[in-house]
């Protein structure tokens, strides 16, 4: 596929609940490759479209790729041009998912690292992202360079092998047990933008149970959702 194939956002993101949206940042084919297969649509963020020609090998025919922006970073044609000025490119994608309520796994590559402000304020937009549709049966996740993980309320299993931290934006209430130096076992407050949930390990599977979406960061890659 050698342009950029203008799809319909209904079409075809509600065939998958598996994403993966590339930004502008540094990338990693490793951690890329291994995804591919699951997912139903490549977006990028205007200037992550520079990535696409080392990523065609990935990616099939028949998977629709799509860029959301306003092309001045890229100086290409979006699918999904944005107009206004005042938010950013990833807010205007991340804005149209929440508006045609696209649920599902939301693998993030290429918005770490570079202008810390940028990279404060994509985390943040997408700590809002799935803050905004936490929804009984509608949860959304997401796995920012398999480095970040952000969960909305509710039980969730997973996996966590070295040092990391829970924070969370607001005053949450939460419970920490399974393989980790440091549990939770009653529910406990954890305060917002705190250093309560700093510098805890893992060494195997984690259930945490939380009433307000957190965001775990670790230290080294993982995979956050192996079985």
């Amino acid at each position: 596929m050698n342009k950029m194939q203008k799809v319909n956002l209904h079409n075809h993101f509600y065939k998958s609940n598996h994403f993966i949206v590339i930004g502008p940042g540094k990338i990693s084919l490793k951690d890329i490759h291994p995804l591919h297969k699951h997912v139903g649509i490549f977006t990028f963020i205007d200037a992550g479209l520079k990535h696409l020609p080392k990523l065609k090998k990935y990616i099939s025919s028949t998977v629709p790729m799509v860029s959301f922006g306003d092309g001045d970073s890229s100086k290409s044609q979006m699918t999904y041009p944005k107009l206004n000025q005042n938010q950013s490119d990833l807010a205007f994608f991340l804005s149209l998912m929440k508006k045609n309520k696209i649920y599902g796994l939301y693998h993030f590559q290429g918005f770490l690292g570079g202008r810390l402000d940028h990279e404060l304020i994509n985390l943040g937009e997408i700590i809002q992202f799935i803050d905004s549709i936490k929804t009984p049966k509608n949860n959304s996740l997401a796995i920012i360079e398999k480095k970040i993980l952000c969960l909305p309320p509710g039980k969730h299993k997973i996996h966590l092998n070295g040092i990391f931290s829970i924070i969370s934006h607001v005053d949450s209430n939460l419970t920490l047990k399974g393989h980790c130096d440091f549990q939770i076992l009653k529910p406990k407050i954890l305060k917002s933008i705190s250093s309560q949930g700093l510098s805890n390990k893992g060494f195997g599977k984690i259930e945490i149970s939380t009433n307000q979406t957190v965001v775990i960061i670790a230290q080294k890659k993982q995979d956050f959702l192996k079985s």
